[in-house]
């Protein structure tokens, strides 16, 4: 029966037939849930489920982040940022410091205070430039959720490296990588991932793609 509750190994049986995700759709969240059981040949489709998630859909997104069950979502306006435990149904609004930019940059990830306790943070990369628009100054902002507040980081302008524009960040055990250029005599090298590590707040060396 399609309104069976199940249990125990019975739980594990049938979440292995099911894959389920999030997707957007005409600047909505929207679930995707794939219905696996009955599938035994390759040549056989499976058509998604989608549904909007109802308790989001009074704001329209720009773009959203993901780590260890949380979302990280843009709004469109760059008005506020928004959490999502879409797991517990809680959602927390972030307020800017000053004000979010269409050019900003976002990670979600978590680092470990003293205590070795798992603190999730949001990174946020802006640029600034100077009263004759020639030199960018890169800066950082994170924000810590144990303290309801943003940190900011004034001068962090790389000199031997830089983030592709435009790019999109993925978390990895609670870390930030974002694509990466090598800066060699004024020549922009593609090929390399940077890593922002939340637990020292810092970014790591440049790494070389296996390819």
């Amino acid at each position: 029966s399609k309104n069976r509750i199940f249990f125990g190994k019975e739980a594990a049986a049938a979440a292995r037939k099911q894959c389920m995700g999030f997707m957007m759709k005409d600047s909505r969240i929207c679930l995707m849930k794939f219905d696996l059981q009955g599938i035994r040949t390759k040549g056989e489709l499976v058509y998604p489920c989608i549904k909007q998630v109802s308790n989001l859909d009074q704001i329209k997104i720009s773009n959203v982040f993901q780590c260890s069950g949380l979302l990280l979502c843009v709004l469109e306006d760059m008005s506020r940022l928004l959490v999502w435990n879409p797991y517990l149904g809680q959602t927390r609004w972030i307020e800017p410091r000053n004000k979010f930019e269409v050019g900003d940059r976002y990670a979600l990830g978590y680092g470990y205070d003293d205590k070795k306790n798992r603190n999730p943070k949001i990174l946020r990369i802006f640029y600034e430039y100077g009263p004759n628009s020639s030199s960018r100054v890169s800066k950082l902002e994170i924000y810590d959720f144990s303290l309801n507040s943003w940190k900011v980081f004034d001068d962090v302008t790389p000199t031997d490296w830089d983030i592709w524009a435009h790019q999109r960040s993925v978390s990895l055990k609670g870390n930030a990588y974002f694509p990466a250029q090598k800066m060699i005599e004024k020549r922009r090298v593609g090929g390399f991932l940077i890593c922002f590590d939340f637990t020292r707040e810092s970014f790591g060396p440049l790494l070389p793609l296996p390819f």
